[in-house]
């Protein structure tokens, strides 16, 4: 069970550091599933090759919607797969409810789960009403499988879309909360960084500052006693010597420099 963890983490890891392939699956995995219907569809009686093009074209765009949306602009995914896939109805009532999965997962994760919940509330909504429509007329189209009626065919088809959006929702709403809690976490670890950061200059500001204060008073001390030493041997001795000025010039200076009031 402990090599476990770390094994998923690091799978993890590995997959998001190829994004673009990530969303090519996802996009595949969506023309999978939608395949079996149209081709179940293109046996029967009714189905004509302007539909079967128009068919193919709404599973193509939806397809490139995931691809090129899904990560970036999940809500703009939504909307256009939520718009295109409801033709896909007269095949499989359950195509909307899987498309809008794809894209209420990579809501959840990448936009916001409040967001997440208001796009599975609309797609289950229309799931259910396109369900009581389906049980009320009977689409050419849809043909339910040898020894199921008509009722049993669009109650599987209906449960089956609301259990594949609750399963988007729960596990793009883990997913989300997981990847915005490490994100907060590396944020945080930043954070503290730069501020260990701006604590080690303000120490070595500060200890600068304590050097050049030891500095300063150890020389104008010296300097002090030279000009002192310097006063006293000229009032001996007569005027003449430059040591005091000089030392005095250079006490001077050296206050400047530190940013200390002359003395």
């Amino acid at each position: 069970m402990t090599d476990t963890v770390p094994r998923g983490i690091a799978l993890a890891e590995r997959w998001q550091r190829h994004p673009r392939l990530v969303d090519a699956l996802v996009a595949l995995s969506w023309v999978l599933v939608s395949a079996p219907s149209l081709l179940f569809a293109a046996v029967g009686p009714a189905f004509n090759w302007v539909s079967g093009v128009a068919f193919v074209v709404i599973v193509v765009v939806v397809a490139v919607c995931l691809l090129v949306f899904r990560r970036r602009r999940p809500m703009l995914a939504f909307a256009i797969t939520f718009i295109a896939t409801l033709p896909l109805v007269l095949l499989s009532p359950d195509l909307p409810s899987v498309a809008a999965a794809f894209c209420i997962f990579a809501i959840a994760v990448y936009d916001s789960v409040r967001r997440a919940r208001l796009a599975a509330t609309a797609s289950a909504t229309v799931t259910l009403l396109t369900s009581v429509t389906l049980l009320v007329i009977d689409p050419p189209l849809m043909v339910p499988p040898e020894g199921i009626s008509r009722i049993g065919n669009v109650i599987t088809y209906a449960v089956t879309g609301l259990l594949v959006l609750l399963v988007a929702l729960l596990w793009g709403q883990n997913s989300g909360n997981r990847k915005r809690y490490i994100e907060s976490l590396l944020e945080h670890a930043r954070h503290l960084e730069r501020e260990r950061d701006q604590q080690a200059q303000l120490a070595a500001l500060a200890e600068r500052s304590r050097i050049a204060r030891d500095v300063h008073d150890i020389v104008s001390h010296s300097l002090s006693v030279v000009v002192r030493l310097s006063d006293g041997a000229s009032a001996v001795f007569g005027p003449g010597t430059v040591i005091s000025t000089a030392a005095k010039d250079l006490l001077r200076e050296l206050n400047q420099r530190l940013g200390y009031a002359a003395e």
